[in-house]
């Protein structure tokens, strides 16, 4: 029989914060590491001129990466949030070799997960979400046990999700607002500074300085992903959190003592 979480989320929020404690920056660090090996590519293209690409070769070749690279990078990250919760130790950078240490069994796992996701959400949309919040903690499975296999991992998250899914989205759903606030310098240099340079760009182009006009153009995007970085502090807190979900949910931990220990203390 499966766990139900009866926790509030306000303590499973608390759980993943005290977990950080002394580990923040490293986590950071580890964080803002992976998704630059994920997202490094597409950044890059997008932030440059890309009319070269006239059959969209490089681009297909940038999604294949993406999807080939996720499996493992997402195994490396839970991974690496398992020792910081369980406090066993991390490796440092080396954390992320893990992964790809089981590419294959990350590899398929991911694109099962993507799979059978996308055929739930050809009968409509809620059950599409459904699903993948059914299989959300497949990955925690197997970091938590890499002899297990894509298959069995999926079936035991969606085993282990049963009554728990409404949980799970209010946890993910109470992280919105700190996405919110983290966003919000992004998105006044993106009103205020797309206004200036478009401005100049206009300018340049009515002096027929089409080159220069093209230079301010590409500076608006990735001006705005640099400032979106500062979301990746509230990444860090809900990669937390959602390992605790997990540790609760396969019984390894249990919150006890709310009120006394600054809303929650966990013990093995």
């Amino acid at each position: 029989m499966n766990r139900i979480i009866t926790d509030r989320v306000k303590a499973l929020r608390a759980l993943g914060r005290q977990s950080l404690k002394g580990h923040w920056q490293e986590a950071i660090l580890f964080t803002l590491v992976c998704h630059f090996i994920m997202q490094a590519p597409a950044f890059i293209y997008n932030s440059i001129d890309s009319s070269f690409d006239t059959l969209g070769i490089l681009a297909s070749v940038i999604n294949i990466y993406s999807v080939v690279i996720a499996g493992p990078i997402t195994l490396s990250l839970i991974n690496f949030y398992l020792k910081v919760f369980r406090q066993e130790g991390t490796l440092g950078f080396g954390g992320i070799k893990h992964g790809f240490d089981y590419f294959g069994k990350a590899l398929v796992l991911y694109i099962r997960m993507m799979l059978f996701t996308w055929l739930w959400s050809m009968l409509f949309i809620v059950p599409g979400i459904i699903a993948a919040i059914s299989y959300s903690q497949s990955f925690y499975i197997l970091a938590d046990d890499p002899t297990k296999s894509p298959a069995k991992c999926m079936f035991e998250s969606k085993f282990i999700m049963r009554g728990n899914k409404l949980k799970y989205i209010s946890m993910i759903i109470s992280f919105v607002g700190w996405y919110i606030l983290a966003s919000i310098p992004a998105f006044i240099c993106h009103f205020v500074m797309d206004g200036k340079y478009m401005d100049m760009a206009k300018e340049a182009m009515l002096a027929a300085e089409y080159s220069q006009a093209a230079a301010y153009i590409t500076k608006l995007n990735p001006l705005v992903d640099v400032l979106l970085l500062i979301t990746i502090v509230v990444d860090v807190y809900l990669y937390s959190a959602k390992v605790g979900f997990f540790d609760i949910l396969v019984g390894r931990m249990v919150i006890k003592n709310v009120e006394d220990l600054g809303e929650a203390e966990a013990f093995n």
